[in-house]
């Protein structure tokens, strides 16, 4: 199977016969019930259905379908999950049942009405200068040898293999450190700084960072 999926057709296409079938029948039921602004993505490597949050993940396993509807759906259904396998946060439908389509119908309606009146964080508004930023990024991205991958719902900056560089919005007041990039002519340097509150375990409290050098094209 693909280890980088982008998009959920891509996710289903990994796979044949019934289990393909199943899994185009399962994004149509959903489909089918999210409000019409909702996001299909994908996210932890699983085809997801999004509104002001996660509604609902699902995957395909062997013997059996994965739902990931999060904690309290599954608290709040759990007499009509009865029949079926069920941890914390995951439902496993076995493959040779029929799609559950009024318990995955509850669910989802029941997680849609959850998060409709969730306020979330309006990036418009502060996002600042964000396309000058992006635009500054891809532009010392396009001068080293590093590869573009989708992973985890977002893209990462692959080198040999392994995870360089990834970005995206975060509040001001985040307490996860920041990254500088800078050019070198032997290369991109690209630093992680630790967070305030984190640097006070390294020796003398001094400033260290994460670098790491990226070879230009």
């Amino acid at each position: 199977m693909t280890t980088s999926i982008a998009t959920i057709d891509e996710y289903i296409n990994q796979f044949d016969g019934e289990k393909k079938e199943y899994l185009i029948k399962v994004r149509q039921l959903i489909a089918g019930l999210v409000p019409p602004d909702a996001d299909e993505t994908i996210s932890y490597q699983m085809p997801t259905f999004r509104y002001k949050g996660n509604i609902i993940h699902f995957a395909m396993n062997k013997n059996h379908l994965g739902l990931y509807p999060g904690p309290a759906a599954i608290e709040h259904f759990i007499t009509e999950l009865k029949n079926f396998k069920t941890t914390k946060g995951a439902i496993q439908i076995p493959l040779d049942q029929r799609i559950p389509t009024q318990i995955i119908t509850d669910i989802v309606n029941f997680n849609i009405d959850t998060l409709k009146d969730k306020q979330g964080p309006n990036w418009y508004q502060s996002r600042g200068n964000w396309q000058e930023a992006e635009e500054l990024m891809q532009e010392i991205i396009q001068q080293t040898s590093l590869k573009k991958e989708f992973k985890w719902g977002s893209y990462i900056y692959t080198h040999k293999g392994k995870n360089v560089i990834g970005w995206g919005g975060l509040k001001i007041s985040s307490p996860s450190g920041f990254i500088m990039v800078y050019s070198e002519p032997m290369g991109i340097n690209i630093s992680l700084v630790p967070p305030k509150e984190k640097r006070k375990h390294y020796d003398n409290g001094a400033l260290k960072t994460l670098r790491i050098r990226v070879p230009k094209k």
